[in-house]
Order: structure tokens, then sequence, then C-alpha cells
């Protein structure tokens, strides 16, 4: 049964009996707040926790594509730095656009670090690669995005490696679609894949990802090494 304000049994009409006004309780309750938050902001004990996917030993390996300037790359080309692969296809109406887009924010959200990061698209689409197409697509979402694209045995060589499941097919208004899983890799400056998240996945999420990795292996490397200078990307050089 519902009870009325200030009925039998309120937690109001019990502090009204024991003598405490209201302004007493909201008084001691925002005091209560204010002291719990500077409490958690002094020990800087309070944060969100993202985790990522699980990740399945093996996943990763080589591979042979060609960048929308041209050029081959191959799996060394991404060395030295962290790198964040999505697979996708040009065509895509909505899950594809998102996630670029998600990921282009989250790099510009992390400020200098951003720049450790090689931002990659490999178009799954061997019909709709070439290469005109491919880097006007990738220009409308990040400077440093590189799309990537090769032939069918090529492209089914690096989905494999990534455990990416894909398949191209007509939709019901003849338009040739591609149907796959959507994951995005943060992949380290060794080659392997250090966080694997949803193509959905919240700006913040993956804000937090990148930070916790890039920002830490950079503070590991400037207590051990110093300052890491020198880093080339593929998107940068052009060469």
């Amino acid at each position: 049964m519902k009870r009325s304000p200030g009925g039998p049994g309120t937690s109001a009409t019990f502090f009204r009996s024991a003598g405490l006004g209201l302004s007493w309780i909201a008084g001691a309750t925002v005091l209560a707040l204010t002291l719990c938050r500077a409490e958690l902001t002094h020990a800087h004990e309070w944060k969100p926790h993202y985790p990522s996917l699980p990740i399945e030993q093996g996943i990763g390996g080589s591979f042979n594509l060609t960048d929308h300037t041209g050029r081959a790359v191959t799996e060394e080309s991404f060395l030295g730095h962290f790198t964040l692969i999505y697979f996708g296809y040009t065509n895509c109406p909505d899950t594809c656009p998102v996630a670029l887009d998600t990921i282009a924010t989250s790099l510009d959200a992390i400020g200098p670090d951003g720049a450790r990061v090689s931002p990659v698209f490999v178009n799954l689409d061997h019909e709709r690669n070439s290469l005109s197409d491919l880097a006007e697509y990738v220009s409308y979402f990040h400077p440093r995005l590189i799309g990537l694209t090769g032939t069918v045995e090529q492209l089914r060589v690096v989905a494999g490696a990534y455990l990416v499941r894909y398949r191209n097919a007509m939709d019901e208004d003849g338009d040739r679609r591609t149907v796959h899983s959507g994951m995005i890799f943060l992949i380290d400056p060794e080659g392997k894949v250090a966080a694997i998240l949803p193509h959905d996945v919240p700006e913040d999420w993956l804000t937090a990802t990148l930070t916790e990795h890039v920002g830490g292996r950079r503070t590991e490397a400037t207590e051990t090494q110093g300052a890491d200078h020198g880093i080339e990307h593929a998107a940068q050089s052009g060469d």
C-alpha cells in the first residue's frame, strides 16, 4: 500500500518526532555528499572502469594489403606505435561511419597521445575498393585515418587473422552490402592485440581505453628510457 507523505511510518514522521526539521535533514544530506565527493576527489579513487572484450590467443597475424595512397602495407608497417583497426566497407550506411567517427573523436580527445596511434580502416568489399574512393572515404573522418584494401584472397587472409567474419550480399533493394562482425582492435607497438572493443563502443569507453594503454606506455617509456622520439606513422610519412 502506498504511504502518503508524512503519514505513519515515514522517515519524515520519524525525524519530526525526534525533533529534527526537514531543513536539518537536507543540510546533513548535502554535507554528507560533499564530504564523500571531497574524499573521493582527494584520493583519486573513483573512475569508471571499462573492460575490453576477451582476447583469444593467436589473434592477429601477417597480411599484405594496399593503402589508399597505393602503397603496399604489411603488419610490420605499423610496428613501433599503437594501431586502431576497424573492418567494414565504404558503402556502409550506419555502423561503419559511427565506429569511425568514435575512433576519430577519441583520438582527438586524448590530446598529444593521439599522434602515437594510427587509425586504420580495412575495406572488406573487394568490388568497391578503388583507391580514389577509399581515399575520399577515410578523409571524411580523420586526416590520419589509413584506408586499406586488397584482393579477395588478401582480404580473406587479414579478416581471418583477426577472426572477422564477413560476406558480400544483396539486400532487399538490390544494393550490394557487406555483412560483417564489428570489432575495434587496439594493437600495441609490438604488434600484439592490447584490447578489443565492440563497434558501438561509447566515446568515453574508447577514450579511457586509449588513455590507459597509450598514456600508460608513454609513462613507462619516460621513466625507463626517456621520451619516445622519431615515431613515423604510415599516414603521415606517405612513404
